[in-house]
Protein backbone atom coordinates (compact mmCIF):
# COMPACT_ATOMS: atom_id res chain seq x y z
CA UNK A 1 0.00 0.00 0.00
CA UNK A 2 3.03 2.40 0.89
CA UNK A 3 4.32 1.57 -2.82
CA UNK A 4 1.21 2.19 -4.19
CA UNK A 5 0.54 5.44 -2.77
CA UNK A 6 3.83 6.84 -3.37
CA UNK A 7 4.32 5.97 -6.77
CA UNK A 8 1.11 7.96 -7.53
CA UNK A 9 2.28 11.02 -5.87
CA UNK A 10 5.51 10.08 -7.80
CA UNK A 11 3.33 10.15 -10.85
CA UNK A 12 1.12 13.34 -10.26
CA UNK A 13 4.45 15.59 -9.15
CA UNK A 14 5.80 14.70 -12.42
CA UNK A 15 2.67 15.77 -14.19
CA UNK A 16 2.56 18.73 -12.48
CA UNK A 17 5.73 20.09 -13.20
CA UNK A 18 4.64 19.65 -17.29
CA UNK A 19 2.73 23.00 -17.87
CA UNK A 20 5.94 24.82 -16.92
CA UNK A 21 7.54 23.23 -20.01
CA UNK A 22 5.37 26.35 -22.09
CA UNK A 23 8.00 28.84 -20.82
CA UNK A 24 11.00 26.75 -22.59
CA UNK A 25 11.16 27.71 -26.47
CA UNK A 26 13.54 24.79 -26.54
CA UNK A 27 11.72 21.01 -27.14
CA UNK A 28 9.45 20.22 -24.62
CA UNK A 29 10.85 16.88 -23.41
CA UNK A 30 11.56 13.17 -24.81
CA UNK A 31 12.34 9.76 -23.40
CA UNK A 32 15.78 7.96 -22.65
CA UNK A 33 16.13 4.50 -22.12
CA UNK A 34 19.88 3.27 -20.35
CA UNK A 35 21.64 0.27 -19.17
CA UNK A 36 25.27 -0.31 -17.15
CA UNK A 37 26.54 -1.78 -14.30
CA UNK A 38 25.52 -1.21 -10.77
CA UNK A 39 27.11 -2.40 -7.37
CA UNK A 40 26.82 -1.06 -3.74
CA UNK A 41 28.37 -0.27 -0.53
CA UNK A 42 27.97 -1.64 2.51
CA UNK A 43 28.02 -4.88 4.83
CA UNK A 44 25.81 -6.77 2.49
CA UNK A 45 27.83 -6.12 -0.72
CA UNK A 46 31.49 -7.20 0.75
CA UNK A 47 31.39 -10.29 -1.33
CA UNK A 48 30.50 -9.97 -4.73
CA UNK A 49 30.96 -7.99 -7.67
CA UNK A 50 28.88 -5.18 -10.21
CA UNK A 51 26.21 -6.44 -12.83
CA UNK A 52 23.81 -5.35 -14.79
CA UNK A 53 21.20 -2.62 -14.46
CA UNK A 54 18.71 -0.76 -16.64
CA UNK A 55 16.95 2.18 -16.68
CA UNK A 56 14.26 4.83 -18.50
CA UNK A 57 13.37 8.21 -18.31
CA UNK A 58 10.74 10.12 -19.67
CA UNK A 59 11.87 13.83 -19.18
CA UNK A 60 10.11 17.82 -19.50
CA UNK A 61 11.89 20.69 -19.95
CA UNK A 62 11.25 23.36 -17.28
CA UNK A 63 14.14 26.24 -18.69
CA UNK A 64 17.18 26.46 -21.01
CA UNK A 65 18.82 24.65 -18.47
CA UNK A 66 17.22 22.61 -16.03
CA UNK A 67 14.46 19.67 -17.06
CA UNK A 68 12.61 17.25 -14.31
CA UNK A 69 12.29 13.25 -14.96
CA UNK A 70 10.47 10.49 -13.72
CA UNK A 71 12.79 7.49 -13.48
CA UNK A 72 12.58 3.71 -13.32
CA UNK A 73 15.87 2.32 -12.45
CA UNK A 74 16.49 -1.60 -12.04
CA UNK A 75 19.65 -3.68 -10.43
CA UNK A 76 20.85 -6.88 -10.07
CA UNK A 77 23.98 -7.53 -7.68
CA UNK A 78 26.18 -10.36 -8.14
CA UNK A 79 26.54 -11.70 -4.47
CA UNK A 80 28.47 -14.48 -3.07
CA UNK A 81 26.12 -14.64 -0.02
CA UNK A 82 22.90 -14.73 -1.75
CA UNK A 83 21.28 -16.36 -4.67
CA UNK A 84 19.77 -13.25 -5.84
CA UNK A 85 19.93 -9.22 -4.68
CA UNK A 86 18.20 -6.72 -6.61
CA UNK A 87 16.51 -3.23 -6.23
CA UNK A 88 14.76 -0.69 -7.76
CA UNK A 89 13.50 2.91 -7.38
CA UNK A 90 11.35 4.72 -8.47
CA UNK A 91 11.64 8.87 -8.36
CA UNK A 92 11.69 12.30 -9.74
CA UNK A 93 15.01 13.55 -10.89
CA UNK A 94 16.01 17.32 -11.49
CA UNK A 95 18.76 17.72 -14.05
CA UNK A 96 21.17 21.18 -14.44
CA UNK A 97 22.66 21.21 -18.15
CA UNK A 98 25.84 23.18 -18.25
CA UNK A 99 26.83 23.21 -22.31
CA UNK A 100 30.36 22.40 -23.66
CA UNK A 101 29.56 22.77 -27.21
CA UNK A 102 26.96 22.89 -29.55
CA UNK A 103 26.42 18.79 -29.46
CA UNK A 104 28.26 18.32 -26.10
CA UNK A 105 26.67 19.23 -22.21
CA UNK A 106 27.03 17.82 -19.06
CA UNK A 107 24.89 17.72 -16.43
CA UNK A 108 24.51 17.14 -12.37
CA UNK A 109 21.46 15.32 -10.75
CA UNK A 110 19.46 15.54 -7.87
CA UNK A 111 16.82 12.86 -6.91
CA UNK A 112 13.91 11.77 -4.33
CA UNK A 113 13.04 8.52 -4.61
CA UNK A 114 11.26 5.25 -2.76
CA UNK A 115 13.41 2.30 -3.07
CA UNK A 116 12.83 -1.98 -2.65
CA UNK A 117 15.46 -4.10 -1.92
CA UNK A 118 14.49 -7.89 -2.83
CA UNK A 119 17.39 -10.81 -1.19
CA UNK A 120 16.33 -14.75 -1.76
CA UNK A 121 18.49 -17.33 -1.09
CA UNK A 122 20.15 -16.75 2.40
CA UNK A 123 22.11 -20.15 2.78
CA UNK A 124 24.86 -21.50 4.95
CA UNK A 125 27.43 -19.18 3.55
CA UNK A 126 26.08 -16.19 5.46
CA UNK A 127 26.27 -17.65 9.25
CA UNK A 128 25.55 -14.03 10.12
CA UNK A 129 21.79 -13.09 9.08
CA UNK A 130 19.63 -16.10 9.98
CA UNK A 131 16.66 -15.72 7.01
CA UNK A 132 16.12 -17.35 3.55
CA UNK A 133 14.70 -13.93 1.79
CA UNK A 134 14.21 -10.14 2.69
CA UNK A 135 12.33 -7.48 1.25
CA UNK A 136 13.70 -3.62 2.33
CA UNK A 137 11.42 -0.48 1.47
CA UNK A 138 12.24 3.28 2.14
CA UNK A 139 12.68 6.45 0.75
CA UNK A 140 15.90 7.95 -0.56
CA UNK A 141 17.69 10.32 -2.39
CA UNK A 142 20.30 10.41 -5.22
CA UNK A 143 23.16 12.46 -6.66
CA UNK A 144 24.71 11.84 -9.75
CA UNK A 145 26.60 13.54 -13.25
CA UNK A 146 26.59 12.90 -16.68
CA UNK A 147 27.47 14.07 -20.02
CA UNK A 148 24.93 14.13 -23.50
CA UNK A 149 26.47 14.12 -26.77
CA UNK A 150 23.64 14.92 -29.48
CA UNK A 151 23.69 12.99 -32.34
CA UNK A 152 20.92 14.96 -34.26
CA UNK A 153 18.30 17.33 -32.88
CA UNK A 154 15.93 14.78 -31.63
CA UNK A 155 18.68 11.84 -30.90
CA UNK A 156 21.44 11.87 -28.56
CA UNK A 157 23.82 10.01 -26.07
CA UNK A 158 24.58 9.92 -22.19
CA UNK A 159 26.93 9.00 -19.74
CA UNK A 160 25.20 8.66 -16.26
CA UNK A 161 26.70 7.67 -13.32
CA UNK A 162 24.88 8.03 -9.83
CA UNK A 163 25.41 7.10 -6.14
CA UNK A 164 21.92 6.51 -3.78
CA UNK A 165 21.32 6.98 -0.35
CA UNK A 166 18.18 4.81 0.98
CA UNK A 167 16.55 5.47 4.10
CA UNK A 168 15.32 1.95 4.90
CA UNK A 169 11.87 2.48 7.31
CA UNK A 170 11.07 -1.38 6.70
CA UNK A 171 12.53 -4.87 6.85
CA UNK A 172 10.58 -8.03 6.46
CA UNK A 173 12.07 -11.64 6.01
CA UNK A 174 11.21 -15.09 6.61
CA UNK A 175 12.44 -17.04 9.43
CA UNK A 176 11.85 -20.43 11.77
CA UNK A 177 9.27 -18.07 13.45
CA UNK A 178 7.54 -17.37 10.36
CA UNK A 179 7.03 -14.06 8.39
CA UNK A 180 8.33 -10.98 10.34
CA UNK A 181 9.13 -7.62 10.20
CA UNK A 182 11.79 -5.14 11.83
CA UNK A 183 13.30 -2.21 11.65
CA UNK A 184 16.37 -1.86 9.16
CA UNK A 185 18.78 -1.30 11.58
CA UNK A 186 17.65 -3.96 14.18
CA UNK A 187 20.28 -6.76 15.12
CA UNK A 188 18.45 -9.89 13.15
CA UNK A 189 18.80 -7.14 10.00
CA UNK A 190 21.55 -5.07 10.12
CA UNK A 191 20.36 -3.67 6.74
CA UNK A 192 23.46 -1.78 5.45
CA UNK A 193 23.68 -1.33 1.19
CA UNK A 194 23.64 1.82 -0.53
CA UNK A 195 23.66 1.64 -4.71
CA UNK A 196 25.64 3.12 -7.17
CA UNK A 197 25.01 3.32 -11.15
CA UNK A 198 27.21 3.66 -14.07
CA UNK A 199 25.75 3.45 -17.69
CA UNK A 200 25.01 4.80 -20.86
CA UNK A 201 21.94 5.87 -22.13
CA UNK A 202 20.41 7.29 -25.74
CA UNK A 203 17.64 9.39 -25.56
CA UNK A 204 14.99 11.11 -27.89
CA UNK A 205 13.82 14.37 -27.74
CA UNK A 206 10.01 14.99 -28.85
CA UNK A 207 9.12 17.88 -31.48
CA UNK A 208 8.23 20.76 -31.02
Amino acid sequence: MVLKKTFWFLILSFLVLMPSTARSKKPAGGIEVGGGITGCIGSYCEKGTPSWAASITPWVRISDSITAGFNFLYGNFSSDEFDSLSYYTLGIEIKYHFNISSKLSFFLMGQLNYNTLMLYGNNDRNEDRDFSDLRATGPGLSAGTGLIFRITSALYLGLDVRFTFPIWSEACFTADEGRLCREPQDEEVKLDLYPFYAGITIGYTFPE
